[in-house]
């Protein structure tokens, strides 16, 4: 019987977020995550370029074996399966503005996708980044959730949701003809 945060973001990011008004609209919303019915498309401008234009990392995301505050990809099988789908859209200064979809919803998934899968960690990331040893400087994570679409949780309605672009990105965005 309150409000509750549905889609939270990482405590740096940016971007489009879900609370629920009421608890049949939270427990749907979950569903809906849960069962990945929910569109999720995230920008993220990070360290280098990827050889690739494109790609999907598939695999598995736990807690890392020695720095617990971490997350990590596990090749032990252990973790829970992490799907991103990305694109390069454009480069700028040595870094690329990459566009992620989230097939699952994972911790950190990612900014442990660009650092681990890609090679590339996300500009100003303090946790897997190292923003000191980063050639270009940022004011904070860049990490944007950009979009969401999903069905209302009681009328079934499609709705969509699109965040506008944090000013910090836009030498990538414009880049790109965002």
């Amino acid at each position: 019987s309150r409000p509750r945060i549905v889609h939270p973001l990482d405590k740096d990011s940016s971007g489009c977020i879900v609370v629920a008004k009421h608890d049949r609209s939270h427990r749907r919303l979950t569903e809906s995550f849960s069962d990945r019915r929910i569109a999720k498309t995230y920008l993220a401008v990070v360290n280098g370029i990827p050889a690739q234009t494109e790609g999907r990392l598939q695999n598995y995301i736990g807690r890392h074996p020695v720095d617990r505050k971490r997350m990590a990809i596990l090749y032990d099988g252990a973790g829970k399966e992490a799907v991103t789908e990305w694109q390069r859209l454009a480069v700028h200064e040595a870094c690329a503005l990459i566009r992620c979809r989230l097939l699952t919803g994972r911790t950190h998934q990612i900014r442990v996708h660009m650092k681990e899968g890609l090679g590339c960690p996300i500009l100003g990331d303090p946790i897997y980044g190292h923003p000191s040893r980063q050639k270009v400087k940022v004011p904070r994570l860049m990490l944007h959730a950009w979009r969401l679409a999903f069905n209302h949780p009681m009328s079934e309605q499609p709705l969509a949701f699109e965040a506008a672009l944090p000013p910090e990105f836009l030498p990538w965005t414009q880049a790109a003809g965002l």
